[in-house]
C-alpha cells in the first residue's frame, strides 16, 4: 500500500511539473502598450485680481519745472559701413567669341593620335570600421556681419585644410582633406576615413558621388579609389593606374567616369582607363563640369575647352579669358558659364566673354570655386578671401569678415541651400543672408546695444551701455559721446518730439537734441531716467527714478514746452519702473521689478483708477522688463525668469487672466529681455540666450490649447535663433521693426540685424538613417562578422555573443540586414540620425520597436534608443526624425529577430503534450489497478468495522459531555443551563454593563499583503489571547465580527466591577498587542495595531438561533462603545463620560473634550492612560 502511495506521488508531481511548464511556455508574448500619458508640462494659466489703489492714493499729477543746461554739439566720429563692399562700374569689359574660329581638335583626325586605351585593374580592401566622434559647437569669429560659422580642430576636425567637398544624396557632407583623409558629417558627428579603413591616400584633392551611389576620391599622388559603402577600390601605380594628381570627377549620361589630373583626362568605363594627355591638346586638367546641352567643360592650365564627346574646343585669352591659367567652370541658373582664373573671373554666356578682374571689385582674386546660392547669387573661393557677387556689387569676406581663413579652397551648396567654405583652417558655412551683424569694428559706439529708435528720416538712433548715441542711416555710422555734448553715455531710451527734436533717456536723466544742441534736464540727484514714449498727443513720458513719472507737454507755439509729474503714495512699481505702455483705451502700464501698475486715465489726463498685480497678488514671476500690446489689445510681457507673459483682459477690469509660456512650451529662453510685434503679427522675443519668434498664428494656437491643457510634446510653436541659426547675439535686449519689415535686436555684444524676408522654412526633413546596431552597449564589427556568423565572439565587457544570422552590411553603415540573434543576445542599442546640415541642433526624433510596443516614445535629441532583455520573437525597430520647422521624415523600418531558446520551440512544445498525454494513459493505469487492490483491502475494513461498533456506545457518553462543555464556551453558564432545563432562555435587561469593542486598523490593506493562511492564523493567536484576558479578567466574550471583537462586563449576572474589569482587560490585551508589533515588526513581518472603545449602560441581553445558539447583546450602550472605537486612536483605550465617573478614582484618564459622533452629537471622551 505504502508503495502505491509513493507511486502516486511521484506521478502527481510529474503531471503538475510538466503542466506547468506547458502553461508557462505556451504563453505567448504581449506587447507592451507603450502609449504614455499626455504629462506634458502645460503653461501656468491663472486669473489674478488686482489690488486696487484705494482712491485718496491715486497718482496725482502736478506741475514741475527743470533748470535746463544748454550744451553746443561738437563734432560727431563718422564711419562708413559697408567697408567690404565694391559697386561694378558701368562698363564691365566683354570680348565677342566666334566658336566657329576657335581651334577644334578632334582625336584620330589629322596628326591628333587616338588617346591611349589600358587595363584598368583595382585592389579591393574591405572598408573598416570608421571612427566616428560627435562634432562639438562650431566656432565663430569676430567681427562677424555675415554670421560664418567654423568647424576647426578644436570642434573634431582630423585636420583643417580642406581639399574638395559633396553633398551626397542622403544630404551628408563630404569632405576631402589634406593628409587628413575623407570626413562625413551628418549635422551631428564626423565619420572618418583613412588609409587604415580603405583608402588609397590620405592626401586627397577630390570627391564625387556617382548615380548608383558609389563615392570617388582623388589623391595627390597616389592615384584613386572607388568606395561603395563596402569595399574600397584602388587604382593607383601598384595597380598599373599611372594618373597621379586627381582633381575632379565628373559622370557622362552613359554613366562613364571622367577624371581631371595632372595627366590630362581621363575615362573610365568599367574595365579599361582612356586618356587624353598633350598629344591629344590636353593639360593639367582642375576641374571637370556639364552644361544642360550635354557638353562637357574643362578647365585646364591651357584655357577651358569644351568637348562634346567627340571634338575638343579651346577658348583661351585670345577668345576673352583674363587668364589660361583656369581653375573652374561653372554654369548658373541662366545657361551662363562663369570661369574661375588665377586673375580673376569670366562670364561666357555663349557669344560673349565678360572679364572681372581687380578693377570690377575682384580685388587680388585667384579663383578656386565658384557656386551659385538659392538667391541666385554668384559665390567664388579664392586664395585672397570670398566674393559674393549679386549682379551689382562684390562683397568681400575675409578673416575680418568671420571667416577662419583668407583661402577659401573649395564651395558646396547643401540640400537646404547652406554655402560651405572649405579653407586651408578649417571648414565654414554661411547660412543665408538672414542675419547681419554691426560692432565697434563697423562704427558702433560700443558693442552693447540699450535701445534702438527710428526717426522720421528712416535713420536709426542706437542708445549703449557706455557708448553714448549713434545714427545709422544705411551708409555711415555717426558717434555721439560726452565729447559732443550728451550728459551721459549711458542711453536707455529715445523718441522724437512732433517738432523733430530727438528726446533721450540717460543714466543721470533727461536730454534733448535738435540737432545743435544737446539740453539737458536734470533732477538735483541726476538721477536715471529708465524709459521713455511718447502718447497719441504727442506728450513725452519719463521714468525718472527718484521723481517717477515725469509728462513732457510740448507747446504748440513753438516756445518750450511744460514739465509735469505723476505722484502717488504707492511709489514702488513706478520707482523700479523699466517699460511704460499706453494700450488702445488710453490707458498707462508701467512695468518693472516689483510687477504690474495699470493707471486708466480720462481724457483730461487725470487717473481714473489704478490696479496693481505683483507677487502678492500670486504672479509667479512679476520682475517685467518689456511690454507690447497687439491688435486684439492682448498685453504681452517679458518677464526676468518666467518666460513670455500674456495678459488677457477680462469682464472685470481689476481682473487678468495671464498665461506663462516658458522653455517647456519652446521658448529659448525663460530669461527675456525685450519684445517686438512685426507688422505680420509675428512676436520677437529678446533672451539671455538667443531670439525667439511666435507668428501670431501660433499665438491663438498656444493660447487656445494653453486655456484647456492640451499642448503635446510634439507641437512647434516658437521658431528660434542661436548661434547654431547665425544669431549671434548675446542677450538679446531691445528690439524694433524700421519701416522695411527688417529687425534690429541689440545685444551686449553687437547690433544684430534680422532680414525676415531671408528666411526660407525648411520644409525638408531630414534623412532618416540607422547608423549601428549594438549589442550590450558594445559596438560590433559586422562586417568582419559577415563572413563568420557561425562563430561565437566574447566583448570586451566579457559577455559572450553569437551565432548571428543576416545577409548582408548597409551601405556606408555597420548595420547588418535581417538580423537573426540567439535568445540571450537579446539587449540592443540602436544609434541613428536624421540627416540634415542645417538647424541640426533642433532635431528631435520619436521611435518605437514594433512586437514590443504599441506607440511612438516621446520626442527626444538623443541618437540613441536601448531595449533590453528582449523576449524571443519578430520585431521592426522603426524611428522617425523631425527638423525645427516642424517637419516629420518618413519612419525608417528596421526588421530584427530574437530566436527562441530550445525549451521555448514548437518542437519541444509538442513533446511535452506528448509526454503528459502518455503520463496521463500510465497514471490511469496504474489507478485501475490500484483501486481493485483497495476492493480487497475493503473486505478486511469490514471485519474492523465491526469491532468498531461495540466501542461506539462509549464514543456517545464521550460526545455528549463534549457537547456539554461546547455550549458553556458558546452560552454564559446560567443561560446554558436555563437553556437546557427550559428548552430556551428568556431575554434580560440589565441596568449597568460595560461593553468593549476592538478592531484592528487598515485590516483590509494589511491583509492583502498577507496569504490566507497567514491571516488566519494571526487572527487566531490575537483572539485565543484575548479570550484568556477576558478570562482571567471575569469579562464575558460576546462575539467576533470580521476584525472585530466585542465584550462586556456585568452580565450575565450583575456585579460592581464590571468596568474596572473591562478596562484592567482592556489595558492588558493593548499590552499583548504592542508586544507583538514589536515582536514581528523586527521579524520583517506586517502587523496588526488596534484601537480600543468602552462604554457602559443599560443592555438587552439574550440568545439568538434555533439551531445555532448565540448570546448576544443589544441597546444603545452597544452603539455608543461602537462609537468610542471608531473615534479611538492606535494603541489607546477610549471611555466614555458614563465610564469615568466609575473609574475616576482608580484609573488615571486623559479628557480629549467634547467630540462630535455620528448620530450622538458631542460625547465627552477620555483616554485611559493607567491604572
Amino acid at each position: 500500500m505504502r508503495k502505491h502511495k509513493q507511486l502516486f506521488w511521484k506521478f502527481y508531481l510529474f503531471l503538475s511539473l510538466f503542466s506547468g511548464l506547458v502553461l508557462f511556455f505556451a504563453c505567448d508574448r504581449e506587447d507592451v502598450d507603450g502609449s504614455f500619458p499626455s504629462n506634458f508640462k502645460q503653461p501656468v494659466v491663472m486669473d489674478v485680481k488686482g489690488y486696487q489703489i484705494p482712491t485718496d492714493s491715486l497718482p496725482v499729477i502736478s506741475a514741475f519745472q527743470f533748470k535746463p543746461k544748454r550744451v553746443a554739439l561738437k563734432a560727431p566720429r563718422v564711419m562708413r559701413a559697408h567697408k567690404n563692399v565694391t559697386l561694378l562700374p558701368e562698363h564691365i569689359p566683354s570680348v565677342p567669341v566666334d566658336t566657329s574660329t576657335l581651334q577644334v581638335i578632334t582625336p584620330g583626325s589629322g596628326s591628333v593620335p587616338l588617346p591611349e586605351v589600358f587595363s584598368a585593374k583595382g585592389k579591393k580592401v574591405a572598408a573598416g570600421l570608421p571612427n566616428v566622434k560627435k562634432a562639438k559647437d562650431m566656432a565663430f569669429r569676430d567681427p562677424n556681419p555675415a554670421s560664418f560659422s567654423s568647424f576647426g580642430k578644436l570642434q573634431g576636425l582630423k585636420t583643417t585644410v580642406i581639399q574638395d567637398m559633396l553633398t551626397d544624396r542622403m544630404g551628408n557632407l563630404w569632405v576631402a582633406m589634406w593628409s587628413g583623409g575623407v570626413l562625413r558629417y551628418d549635422g551631428r558627428q564626423f565619420t572618418e576615413y583613412t588609409t587604415e579603413e580603405g583608402l588609397i591616400d590620405n592626401l586627397v584633392t577630390s570627391v564625387n558621388e556617382m548615380r548608383n551611389g558609389d563615392l570617388w576620391f582623388g589623391t595627390w599622388n597616389q592615384g584613386i579609389c572607388r568606395f561603395d559603402g563596402h569595399t574600397f577600390t584602388q587604382f593607383g601605380p601598384t595597380t598599373g593606374f599611372f594618373g597621379t594628381h586627381v582633381d575632379a570627377f565628373y559622370e557622362d549620361e552613359a554613366r562613364g567616369i571622367w577624371f581631371g589630373s595632372s595627366e590630362g583626362l581621363f575615362l573610365y568605363d568599367g574595365n579599361t582607363f582612356t586618356l587624353y594627355g598633350e598629344r591629344q591638346g590636353i593639360k593639367h586638367v582642375e576641374s571637370i563640369s556639364g552644361d544642360r546641352k550635354g557638353n562637357m567643360w574643362l578647365a585646364t592650365r591651357g584655357g577651358i575647352i569644351k568637348f562634346d564627346g567627340r571634338s575638343f574646343l579651346v577658348l583661351d585669352t585670345l577668345s576673352g579669358l583674363n587668364d589660361n591659367l583656369s581653375n573652374i567652370v561653372y554654369e548658373d541658373h541662366s545657361g551662363n558659364l562663369w570661369i574661375g582664373t588665377i586673375s580673376g573671373a569670366n562670364r561666357f554666356d555663349g557669344k560673349t566673354m565678360q572679364s572681372y578682374t581687380s578693377k570690377e571689385g575682384f580685388t587680388d582674386a585667384h579663383v578656386q570655386s565658384i557656386v551659385e546660392d538659392n538667391r541666385g547669387n554668384l559665390w567664388f573661393g579664392t586664395a585672397n578671401g570670398l566674393f559674393m557677387y549679386d549682379g551689382g556689387s562684390f562683397q568681400k569676406f575675409t578673416k575680418d569678415e568671420g571667416l577662419p581663413s583668407n583661402v577659401a579652397w573649395t564651395l558646396e551648396k547643401d540640400h537646404s541651400g547652406n554655402i560651405w567654405i572649405g579653407t586651408e583652417n578649417g571648414l565654414a558655412v554661411y547660412k543665408g543672408s538672414s542675419f547681419t551683424h554691426f560692432t565697434e569694428h563697423d562704427g558702433l559706439g560700443n558693442n552693447k546695444v540699450s535701445h534702438i529708435f527710428e526717426a522720421r528720416d528712416s535713420s536709426l538712433w542706437l542708445g549703449q551701455y557706455g557708448g553714448g548715441l549713434t545714427r545709422y542711416d544705411g551708409k555711415q555710422f555717426t558717434n555721439y559721446t560726452t565729447e559732443q555734448g550728451l550728459p551721459d553715455n549711458l542711453i536707455f531710451a529715445a523718441d522724437q518730439e512732433d517738432n523733430g527734436d530727438l528726446w533721450l533717456a540717460t543714466n543721470i536723466g533727461i536730454a534733448k537734441f535738435d540737432g545743435k544742441f544737446f539740453t539737458w534736464y536734470n533732477d538735483t540727484l541726476k538721477t536715471s531716467c529708465l524709459e521713455m514714449m511718447k502718447d497719441d498727443n504727442g506728450n513725452l513720458w519719463f521714468l525718472q527714478g527718484g521723481l517717477g513719472l515725469v509728462i513732457y507737454e510740448p507747446s504748440s507755439s513753438g516756445r518750450e514746452g511744460a514739465f509735469k509729474i505723476m505722484a502717488t503714495e504707492y511709489p514702488g512699481i513706478i520707482a523700479n519702473g523699466k517699460d511704460l505702455l499706453i494700450d488702445h483705451h488710453g490707458n498707462l502700464w508701467v512695468a518693472g521689478d516689483l510687477g504690474i501698475m495699470e493707471i486708466r486715465l480720462r481724457k483730461d489726463g487725470t487717473v481714473l483708477s489704478a490696479s496693481s498685480y505683483t507677487a502678492e497678488q500670486g504672479l509667479p514671476d512679476a520682475w517685467i522688463y518689456s511690454m507690447i500690446e497687439d491688435k486684439d489689445g492682448i498685453i504681452w510681457m517679458a518677464t526676468r525668469d518666467g518666460g513670455l507673459l500674456r495678459c488677457e483682459p477680462t469682464d472685470d477690469p481689476d481682473r487678468k487672466t495671464f498665461f506663462y509660456f516658458t522653455e517647456d512650451q519652446g521658448l529659448v529662453s525663460n530669461n527675456l529681455t525685450g519684445l517686438e510685434i512685426d507688422r505680420s503679427g509675428n512676436i520677437w522675443i529678446g533672451t539671455r540666450y538667443g531670439l525667439s519668434m511666435l507668428s501670431g498664428e501660433k499665438a491663438q494656437s498656444i493660447t487656445e490649447k494653453a486655456k484647456t491643457a492640451s499642448i503635446r510634446s510634439t507641437d512647434i510653436f516658437f521658431r528660434n535663433f542661436t548661434y547654431g541659426d547665425g544669431f549671434l547675439g548675446v542677450g538679446a535686449g531691445p528690439i524694433h521693426e524700421d519701416r522695411k519689415g527688417t529687425i534690429w535686436v541689440g545685444a551686449n555684444d553687437r547690433l544684430s540685424v534680422v532680414h525676415p524676408g531671408a528666411f526660407e522654412v525648411d520644409s525638408l526633413p531630414p534623412h532618416m538613417q540607422l547608423t549601428d546596431v549594438a549589442l550590450f552597449n558594445e559596438k560590433i564589427s559586422w562586417q568582419e562578422v559577415l563572413y563568420k556568423k557561425d562563430s561565437t565572439m566574447i566583448l570586451g565587457n566579457g559577455i559572450r555573443v553569437g551565432p548571428f544570422s543576416f545577409d548582408s552590411i548597409s551601405r556606408f553603415y555597420n548595420v547588418p540586414q535581417n538580423l537573426g540573434l540567439k535568445y540571450n543576445n537579446n539587449s540592443l542599442t540602436f544609434n541613428y540620425i536624421g540627416v540634415t546640415t542645417n538647424s541640426s541642433q533642433g532635431v528631435k526624433y520619436q521611435y518605437m520597436l514594433d512586437g514590443l510596443e504599441k506607440n511612438w516614445n516621446i520626442p527626444t535629441t538623443e541618437t540613441e534608443a536601448n531595449y533590453g532583455n528582449l523576449p524571443y520573437g519578430s520585431y521592426t525597430f522603426m524611428v522617425k526624425a523631425m527638423n525645427s520647422s516642424g517637419y516629420w521624415s518618413e519612419p525608417f523600418e528596421y526588421g530584427f529577430e530574437i530566436w527562441p531558446a530550445w525549451w521555448q520551440t514548437r518542437w519541444f512544445r509538442f513533446s511535452l503534450v506528448a509526454m503528459v498525454i502518455i503520463s496521463f494513459i500510465l497514471f490511469y493505469r496504474w489507478r485501475t489497478a490500484a483501486i481493485r487492490h483497495r476492493a480487497k483491502k475493503l473486505e478486511e475494513e469490514v471485519y474492523k468495522a465491526t469491532r468498531v461498533i461495540m466501542n461506539q456506545k462509549k464514543t456517545v457518553e464521550e460526545e455528549k459531555k463534549k457537547s456539554d462543555d461546547l455550549l458553556l464556551n458558546i452560552l454564559p453558564a446560567e443561560i446554558a443551563e436555563e437553556l437546557k432545563t427550559k428548552g430556551s432562555a428568556d431575554a434580560k435587561l440589565i441596568e449597568e454593563v460595560t461593553v468593549l469593542f476592538t478592531d484592528f486598523k487598515d485590516f483590509t490593506r494589511i491583509s492583502e499583503k498577507m496569504t490566507p493562511e497567514s491571516l488566519v492564523a494571526e487572527i487566531d493567536e490575537c483572539y485565543s489571547e484575548f479570550d484568556r484576558i477576558m478570562q482571567r479578567h471575569g469579562v464575558e466574550k460576546i462575539k467576533t465580527i470580521g476584525d472585530s471583537y466585542m465584550a462586556a462586563g456585568g452580565l450575565p449576572t450583575p456585579n460592581r466591577t464590571h468596568p474596572k474589569d473591562v478596562l484592567r482587560a482592556a489595558l492588558e490585551i493593548q499590552k499583548y498587542v504592542s508586544a507583538r508589533m514589536e515582536e514581528r515588526k523586527k521579524a520583517g513581518k506586517v502587523f496588526f495595531e488596534n484601537r480600543i472603545g468602552i462604554h457602559t449602560g443599560p443592555v438587552v441581553a439574550g440568545i439568538v438561533g434555533v439551531k445555532k445558539y448565540s448570546y448576544d447583546i443589544w441597546g444603545d450602550t452597544v452603539n455608543t462603545a461602537n462609537r468610542m472605537e471608531s473615534a479611538c486612536e492606535v494603541g489607546k483605550v477610549n471611555i466614555s463620560g458614563a465610564t469615568y465617573e466609575l473609574v475616576k478614582d482608580e484609573f488615571k484618564c486623559e479628557y480629549r473634550g467634547k467630540i462630535s459622533v455620528k448620530g450622538k452629537g458631542e460625547i465627552d471622551m477620555y483616554f485611559v492612560k493607567q491604572l
